[in-house]
């Protein structure tokens, strides 16, 4: 296959944390699957991702790209359902990014007090796993919804198996509401009739081929994982795609 350029979008396994030491370098751009892929298919390669991406995010600037371009294939590699976004510019460790990226283990970071206790309030009494599977179906089935209409092969696929296991959870829910289920059902259904849809998470892959995690941060995948994606996607595009 040959095209003009793939977009790809996701968290940090997508922008490359962990192929060298400094963030960015031209080392890390270059072992990360999504070049790799692109060098594959002769094409060229636009990524979009940022490390400790929310789905909201993924969501938002794969809309904004694609609307504006038209890419020949897009990959988006879903991150957690638990993490959001806010938009904080007074605190300029994220004025490199539009939005700030926020999980429940960084809320420590938060240096905002009223956004801190704002964000322990809403993981403690508001956010649950139900509501972040929700919110995850519906920026999959957005960006699903949208690719289709611009006649777009999209590829969708999570970074762990997160996602895979507290779905499963929550579908097997005895206490959870009909209506629930019948509308997570639903968009995961949309997503894998619409869409190029992967269940293997990346990290899942890694632990099945026991593959290796990257030498300057042991949670992200290494050099050979990264090699290992780009085949399988390359396998993908050319065998089921075309």
């Amino acid at each position: 296959m040959k095209s003009d350029y793939i977009l790809v979008n996701g968290c940090s396994f997508t922008y490359g944390i962990g192929l060298s030491r400094d963030h960015g370098s031209d080392e890390m751009l270059s072992k990360r699957y999504s070049n790799l892929l692109a060098e594959r298919l002769e094409t060229d390669v636009i990524n979009i991702s940022a490390p400790g991406s929310c789905n909201m995010r993924i969501q938002r600037t794969t809309i904004e790209h694609i609307t504006n371009s038209s890419p020949d294939v897009a990959i988006c590699m879903w991150s957690d359902p638990p993490r959001t976004e806010i938009f904080r510019p007074q605190e300029s460790e994220y004025d490199w990014l539009d939005m700030a990226q926020i999980n429940p283990q960084s809320i420590g970071r938060i240096k905002s007090r009223p956004h801190k206790t704002a964000f322990e309030m809403y993981y403690t009494y508001i956010h649950s796993t139900e509501r972040g599977i929700l919110n995850t179906l519906s920026n999959m089935q957005a960006v699903t919804a949208l690719c289709d209409a611009y006649s777009i092969p999209l590829i969708n696929l999570h970074y762990k198996d997160n996602f895979i296991n507290k779905y499963k959870e929550v579908v097997e829910y005895d206490a959870a509401v009909g209506p629930y289920i019948e509308s997570v059902k639903n968009k995961l259904d949309y997503v894998v009739e619409n869409s190029y849809y992967i269940d293997q998470s990346f990290d899942g892959l890694i632990q099945e081929e026991k593959l290796d995690y990257g030498k300057w941060s042991g949670g992200h995948p290494g050099e050979e994982s990264h090699e290992r994606m780009s085949d399988v996607l390359y396998g993908f595009i050319d065998n089921v795609i075309g």
